[in-house]
C-alpha cells in the first residue's frame, strides 16, 4: 500500500508537466504568411480571434465551427486557428484526428510541404505499416512517419526526439513505460511530445473507449496538452459521434481547445458537440481555481463569428441558425455547378429487352450515362472524339461487382465505346493502392473549364487512339470509399442513393476542381429513383450505409417522393444538410430522417449510459456501459484478415503467419468468367492491374533474389479483408480486376443473353 502510494503520489506531482509544459512548435512562418486572394478568409478569421482576444481580459476555452466549402483550404486555416488561439498566440500543440488513412496521408503531405513542419515538428498515425510504406514510396519518402501495433500507439525509431524533460520527469515516465525496454518506451515518449500529430481519430479513442486495462493511458496524456481538430466530423454514423463526443466532453475537462471541421455539419452535431464541450469545461472550472470562459468561433470562407457563451441552452443553437442563414444566402449566389435529376426505375419498368429486376435497374444506369456523357463530354484536341470520365456510385460492395460485369458485357450504341473500373473496399492492399495512385493522377483536373483539351494521361491515350468510335466514356463504378477523402473530379455521377449526405458527399467529386463562372445547362448528375434494395421492396432501403435503422423507418423508398426534385435540378449544395427544418417530417422525407437522428443524438431529455446528455449530466463515467452500448467503429460485419502471399510462383490466400491456403475455408474461388471481349472493355488492362506484375515491379534494382523478395512484399502488402458470416454456403469469387465479392443468383445471368 506504501509502495502504491508513493507511485500515485509521484503520478499527480507529475501531471502538471503533460497539461503546461509539453513541446511546442513555434515560429511556423508560413503560418504568418498572407494567404493567396482565394484564401484569404482564412486571415481574416485568424485577425478577428486576435482582436477578440486582446479586448477579453479572461482566459479562453475556444470551441470553433469551421464550415467553410471544399476546396476553401479548411486545413490550412484549422492550422492558422490553433495557432491564434494557443496560450500566447504564438506556436501549436494539437492532434488533427482523421476518420480515414487517406485523408490521414493526404493532410500530412499539405502539412510538411505547404505548412513546412520538420519531423521534429510532426508525427503521422494511420494503423498501418504497410499502407504507409505504400504511400511513401510512391512518394520516394522514407518509411520516416509513425506507425501502430497491438502494443499501443508507437513511433518509427528513426523519428527524431527533441528531449527537454529533467532527469525527474524522464524517471516519472517510467512509471507509464517498462524501463526494461528502452527502445519501446523511447517511441512511446515520441508519440506524446511531437507538437503536432495528424492521426486517425481511432487512436484518441482509446482516452474514453477502454473497458478494461491501460489503453487510455498514452491517449489522455497526449489530450491533455493537446488542443483537439477533428476533420470531417459528419462522416460518422450517430454511435460514433456518440463516442466522439465523449472525447470532446474530456478535451473540455482537460481545458484544451476543440475545433470541428466540415462543409456539411447538421446543426444538431455542432450542438451536441457543444453541449458535450461545455459540460466538460464546467468540471475543469469546479475543479480549478483558474476558470475558463467558453469562446466559440463560427467562420466559413465568408465570415467569421467570435463571442462569449453564457450558460444558457439554447445560446448556441440561435447564433449557428444565425450564421447558417448568412451562409445559406452566400451560397444561393456561387454558380450552380452541379444539378440533378431522378431517373425512373420502379418495379415495374423494365430495360427494353424485359430483362429481370436487377438487369433493368442496371440498364436505367446505362442509359442514364448515356445522356450525361452527351451533355457533358470533352472534346480530344489530337482526335476530335468525345471524351467523358464519369462515376457510378453503388451502395454496397457485391452490386458494386455485379453493375461491373453488366457495364462490360451489355451492348452500347454503335459509335459509343466503354472502359470500365471497379473500386471498392475489398481488394487485395498493393492493387487498391496502385489504383488510388492512379485516380489521384488521372483525376487531379486543376484547369478551367474548356470544351477541346488535351488528353496527356497514357492510359487514357492509349484507349482514345486505339479504337475508332466516335465516344469514348471513362466509368468508374464505385461504391461509398469514393465519397470521403478522394480528391476525384469528374464529368457526372449516377449514384444509387443511401441518404440526402451520400448525393450531397458524391456530387462533391463533380467538377470539383473546374470551377465555372455561370450555372451549366444541364444536369451532370442522376440520382436513382429507388435503391437496390427499394426496388427489392425491403421494409428499411436507407441502410448500411444510411439512417434508416431501428426506430427510424420511411413511409416510402422512392426518391421522387423523398426529395425536392425541383431543388435537385436547380443545385446541388450542401443547404439541406446544414439547415433544419422547423418542423421535420422524418418518415417522409429523406434529409428530415437525417435531421432527426442528429436531434436525437443531440436529445436535451434522453437518460442512460447509451447518449451524450446521460454521459454529461449523470454518473457513468467509471463504468463500461456507455463504451459498450455505443462502441466506436463497431462493425456490422464479422470479417478477417487474409493475405495474398507469392509462395513458388504462385498466389496463396493465407493467414498472416501461416503459408496453408485458407481459401476452402472462406469459400473464395478465382473469377473465371472475364472473356476477352470483356477486357477489352477494361479502363487498365489485366497488365496493369495484375498483383504479380505489380509484386515484380516492386523488387527492381534490388540485389536480393527476385522471388524471395515477391514472397516478402506480398507477405505486407498482400492484405485483404474478407467477409464471414455463420453460413458461408456463398461462395466468395475474386479476380485482380474486380476484387473480393458474392454474386446471386440473378447477378450470375446478367450479360449472358449477349
Amino acid at each position: 500500500l506504501v509502495g502504491v502510494m508513493t507511485q500515485a503520489l509521484g503520478i499527480i506531482h507529475g501531471l502538471p508537466a503533460f497539461a503546461d509544459r509539453m513541446e511546442k512548435a513555434y515560429d511556423v512562418h508560413s503560418l504568418r504568411k498572407t494567404s493567396p486572394l482565394p484564401f484569404r478568409w482564412q486571415d481574416r478569421t485568424v485577425a478577428k480571434i486576435r482582436k477578440y482576444r486582446e479586448g477579453s481580459e479572461r482566459k479562453q476555452a475556444w470551441f470553433i465551427v469551421n464550415m467553410a466549402s471544399t476546396g476553401c483550404g479548411k486545413t490550412m486555416a484549422n492550422a492558422k486557428i490553433m495557432e491564434a488561439v494557443s496560450e500566447e498566440g504564438d506556436s501549436l500543440r494539437y492532434v488533427l484526428a482523421l476518420g480515414l488513412r487517406s485523408l490521414t496521408l493526404q493532410t500530412g503531405d499539405e502539412y510538411r510541404e505547404r505548412i513546412g513542419l520538420s519531423r521534429d515538428e510532426m508525427a503521422v498515425i494511420i494503423g498501418s505499416n504497410a499502407v504507409l510504406k505504400l504511400h511513401n514510396q510512391s512518394r520516394g519518402q522514407d518509411d520516416d512517419f509513425s506507425v501502430y501495433d497491438e502494443d499501443g500507439p508507437l513511433m518509427e525509431q528513426e523519428l527524431c526526439y527533441v528531449d527537454t524533460q529533467s532527469e525527474r520527469q524522464n524517471r516519472f515516465l517510467d512509471i507509464f513505460f517498462n524501463p526494461d525496454y528502452p527502445e519501446s518506451a523511447q517511441k512511446n515518449k515520441n508519440f506524446l511530445y511531437k507538437p503536432v500529430l495528424v492521426t486517425t481519430i481511432d487512436h484518441l479513442m482509446g482516452a474514453v473507449e477502454t473497458k478494461r486495462g491501460g489503453r487510455y493511458i498514452l491517449p489522455s496524456l497526449r489530450l491533455m496538452s493537446s488542443d483537439l481538430v477533428i476533420d470531417e466530423i459528419d462522416d460518422f454514423n450517430k454511435e460514433d459521434l456518440t463516442a466522439i463526443a465523449r472525447l470532446v466532453h474530456l478535451a473540455g475537462m482537460y481545458g484544451r481547445n476543440v475545433v470541428i471541421s466540415s462543409a456539411t455539419i447538421p446543426p444538431d452535431l455542432a450542438e451536441g458537440m457543444y453541449r458535450s464541450y461545455r459540460a466538460g469545461l464546467s468540471c475543469r472550472n469546479a475543479f480549478f481555481s483558474d476558470k475558463k470562459s467558453a469562446a466559440l468561433v463560427w467562420c466559413d470562407e465568408f465570415k467569421t463569428e467570435v463571442q462569449s457563451m453564457g450558460p444558457a441552452d439554447n445560446d448556441f443553437a440561435e447564433n449557428h441558425d444565425k450564421f447558417i442563414r448568412s451562409r445559406i444566402e452566400k451560397l444561393k449566389k456561387q454558380p450552380a455547378n452541379r444539378r440533378g435529376f431522378i431517373v425512373p426505375c420502379g418495379k415495374e419498368s423494365t430495360d427494353e429487352d424485359g430483362n429481370g429486376l436487377l438487369e433493368g435497374y442496371f440498364g436505367h444506369m446505362r442509359q442514364a450515362v448515356l445522356r450525361l456523357h452527351e451533355n457533358h463530354h470533352v472534346v480530344d484536341k489530337k482526335t476530335g472524339k468525345n471524351i467523358s470520365i464519369g462515376v457510378i456510385r453503388v451502395a454496397n460492395v457485391n452490386p458494386c461487382v455485379a453493375l461491373s460485369i453488366y457495364l462490360l458485357q451489355c451492348s452500347w450504341p454503335e459509335n459509343t465505346a466503354v472502359r470500365v473500373m471497379t473500386y471498392h473496399s475489398r481488394q487485395i492492399l498493393l492493387l487498391r493502392h496502385e489504383q488510388e495512385k492512379y485516380l489521384d493522377a488521372v483525376l487531379k483536373r486543376n484547369r478551367e473549364m474548356s470544351r477541346t483539351v488535351d488528353i496527356e494521361d497514357s492510359v487514357l491515350r492509349k484507349h482514345i487512339d486505339g479504337t475508332e468510335k466516335e465516344n469514348l466514356i471513362f466509368i468508374l463504378v464505385a461504391t461509398p470509399v469514393e465519397e470521403t477523402g478522394r480528391d476525384h473530379d469528374f464529368d457526372w455521377a449516377v449514384i444509387e442513393p443511401s441518404s440526402g449526405r451520400s448525393i450531397i458527399q458524391l456530387a462533391g467529386r463533380v467538377l470539383r476542381h473546374r470551377k465555372r463562372a455561370e450555372d451549366i445547362s444541364s444536369a451532370n448528375i442522376a440520382v436513382m429513383d429507388y435503391n437496390i434494395r427499394g426496388m427489392k421492396e425491403q421494409k428499411r432501403a436507407f441502410i448500411w450505409p444510411g439512417y434508416e435503422d431501428g426506430k427510424y423507418v420511411l413511409e416510402t423508398h422512392r426518391m421522387a417522393e423523398l426529395i425536392d426534385g425541383k431543388r435537385l435540378a436547380e443545385k446541388i449544395d450542401a443547404v439541406p444538410r446544414i439547415r433544419k427544418a422547423s418542423h421535420l417530417e422524418p418518415c417522409r422525407k429523406l434529409i428530415d430522417l437525417e435531421q432527426q437522428v442528429m436531434a436525437d443524438f443531440n436529445s436535451f431529455t434522453d437518460t442512460g449510459p447509451q447518449c451524450i446528455n446521460g454521459w454529461n449530466h449523470e454518473a457513468w463515467w467509471m463504468t463500461a456501459l456507455p463504451q459498450e452500448m455505443n462502441r466506436f467503429r463497431k462493425s456490422t460485419m464479422e470479417e478477417v484478415k487474409l493475405y495474398a502471399k507469392y509462395i513458388d510462383g504462385r498466389i496463396i490466400l493465407c493467414e498472416w503467419d501461416t503459408e496453408t491456403s485458407c481459401s476452402k475455408v472462406y469459400g473464395i474461388e478465382p473469377y473465371t468468367d472475364m472473356t476477352p471481349d470483356m477486357m477489352k472493355r477494361l479502363w487498365l488492362s489485366d497488365e496493369e492491374r495484375n498483383y504479380i506484375r505489380l509484386l515484380e515491379n516492386l523488387t527492381a534494382g534490388q540485389d536480393e533474389p527476385k522471388e524471395e523478395l515477391m514472397k516478402k512484399y506480398s507477405e505486407i502488402f498482400g492484405e485483404i479483408t474478407v467477409p464471414v458470416s455463420e453460413n458461408n454456403a456463398k461462395t466468395l469469387l475474386y479476380s485482380d480486376q474486380l476484387g473480393l465479392f458474392q454474386m446471386e443468383r440473378e447477378e450470375s445471368e446478367i450479360g449472358k443473353a449477349q
